[in-house]
């Protein structure tokens, strides 16, 4: 067992898969730049890859009924996967010519990524769920005192405006006026200098906007 651990890390994973190509290879490879830090993305049936470095390896601890049923990775590359384990691996140091790793069908979590680099270094990647869509969820609590919670979702990188007016459409707040990163965001509103009443919690961006009523109890 402890023969396969080509690191002597005390693991066996993805970093010792790596380890083992130079070997193979006579270690004649471009290693590229080395990975600092990485960001695997789920975006509807897509899973991608934001990384600072040149990407040796993958591996992904996952959970859910899923299937792959279309990779993108170059020729050099090979995925091998079960129910709970992703592998991802290049055989002759190609790049990545795209930030796709492959497609799925199905529900799929991850619960732990482990990116290497070519000079063995392993990273512990971020995850993050990009939504489909633009959303305004519903504030939480409503009716609220005198702070509410509210959640929304871009798709890609957006100049997001959220306000919220009373009944007569006077702006009351401005919650959000900005450049937003893709994913999943909340912003708190605190109504406290304000009366008791319902208001409207409004979003914009580009040609979306939805509408929300929340009611302000003291």
């Amino acid at each position: 067992l402890y023969t396969a651990d080509l690191n002597s890390d005390g693991f066996i994973n993805i970093q010792d898969v790596v380890e083992l190509i130079p070997i193979i290879l006579g270690g004649n490879l471009s290693k590229g730049l080395p990975i600092e830090s990485s960001i695997i993305n789920l975006h509807g049936d897509k899973l991608t890859i934001d990384s600072d470095g040149s990407l040796a390896g993958l591996q992904l601890e996952v959970i859910g009924d899923f299937i792959i049923d279309y990779q993108t990775i170059p020729i050099g590359w090979d995925i091998r996967n079960d129910e709970s384990k992703i592998l991802l691996y290049s055989f002759n140091a190609n790049p990545l010519i795209t930030p796709i790793l492959f497609e799925y069908i199905g529900n799929l979590e991850i619960v732990s990524a482990l990116v290497v680099d070519w000079y063995g270094n392993g990273v512990n990647a971020k995850t993050k769920i990009i939504p489909e869509t633009f959303q305004l969820k519903s504030a939480y609590p409503n009716p609220f005192n005198p702070i509410t919670t509210i959640n929304y979702a871009i798709p890609y990188d957006a100049y997001v405006v959220i306000k919220a007016f009373d009944v007569r459409g006077k702006e009351v707040a401005e919650l959000v006026n900005g450049q937003i990163e893709e994913g999943y965001h909340e912003v708190v509103w605190d109504a406290s200098k304000l009366s008791s009443g319902m208001y409207f919690v409004r979003m914009t961006s580009g040609d979306f906007k939805a509408v929300q009523k929340v009611v302000f109890v003291k």
